[in-house]
């Protein structure tokens, strides 16, 4: 039996970057509306206009920017007879594998993001745990033979994810 969980940022966390681009591009509007019309008019203020729009042009590139790193690639967790892959661009860019016999200990917890990581996303707690956390809910907790540091990745179904580690996961005595 193979586990698979892939999890993307909460819908709401979206919602709010889009509703903080809308917001931004509408207060440039609002207050650049004159020099824009004057620089497509070549009118003498046509300088600030080409402000005005450099800076909504910067506004639109960071948004995208952050839209296509953060919430087009999701979380991708899988437990298999090997170990416990993972996979989170930006965060990390190829697969990485903890093989079984890396792992000191292994459990399925509930995190809440806010109060025990301080957010979502790549999130470090010094000497005390680190992790990929892209919501509420199940998650593995990963304890390696070489670091004693937990590590948390977050998963869809904390259930299966217990029977998948209970057929694969031997500890060493």
């Amino acid at each position: 039996m193979k586990f698979e969980s892939r999890q993307k940022y909460p819908t709401w966390v979206l919602f709010l970057l889009g509703s903080s681009f809308t917001f931004a591009v509408v207060i440039i509007l609002a207050v650049g509306y004159g020099p824009i019309l004057e620089y497509f008019q070549d009118g003498p203020n046509a300088e600030k206009g080409a402000e005005v729009l450099t800076s909504l042009g910067f506004v639109v590139g960071v948004f995208l920017l952050m839209y296509l790193l953060l919430f087009r690639y999701p979380l991708y967790v899988r437990i298999d007879f090997e170990g416990v892959h993972y996979k989170a661009f930006p965060y990390v860019r190829t697969l990485k594998t903890i093989k079984w016999r890396e792992i000191a200990e292994i459990n399925t917890v509930t995190v809440e993001p806010l109060s025990e990581f301080g957010g979502w996303g790549y999130r470090i707690v010094p000497k005390v745990k680190r992790g990929i956390i892209m919501r509420g809910g199940s998650a593995l907790r990963i304890v390696s033979s070489a670091h004693k540091t937990p590590y948390f990745l977050t998963i869809t179904d904390g259930d299966m994810a217990k029977k998948a580690i209970d057929q694969y996961y031997k500890p060493s005595e």
